[in-house]
């Protein structure tokens, strides 16, 4: 796993010392690819750990195995402090990990609607159909 990981998805996997299972990583090749669906849908995975927000769109690719709720993170869309959003516009599309209030505040940021709450998106074992 440890050199497919490497060699396929850029990622080094980090080991633990001792009887520690907690699995760490390192991005050593940002070009390469990391689309858990479509690896999957090619064939390069037969599994993986992931959360639900990221396979929910994709129902014949994967089912779920095993699961647990995550109620530490929710999904949101944000937006710069003051900023009006039109849902009718198209705006470009990012994504950021958000640990804390702090960050928001830090960075100018107002959560604008809430998708998933803390609890609704789910962290497990995906198979391959």
């Amino acid at each position: 796993m440890d050199v497919f990981a490497l060699a396929e998805l850029g990622v080094k996997l980090v080991h633990p010392e001792g009887r520690c299972l907690r699995v760490d990583h390192e991005i050593v090749d940002a070009a390469k690819p990391k689309d858990i669906p479509g690896l999957l849908t090619q064939g390069m995975l037969d599994g993986t750990v992931t959360y639900s927000s990221v396979m929910d769109n994709f129902p014949t690719v994967a089912r779920l195995v095993a699961f647990a709720p995550d109620t530490d993170i929710s999904l949101a869309l944000i937006g710069r402090c003051g900023q009006q959003i039109d849902p009718c516009e198209t705006y470009l599309l990012c994504d950021a990990i958000i640990a804390t209030g702090s960050t928001l505040q830090a960075n100018d940021i107002d959560v604008w609607q809430v998708i998933k709450s803390k609890g609704d998106i789910v962290v497990g074992l995906c198979q391959r159909l």
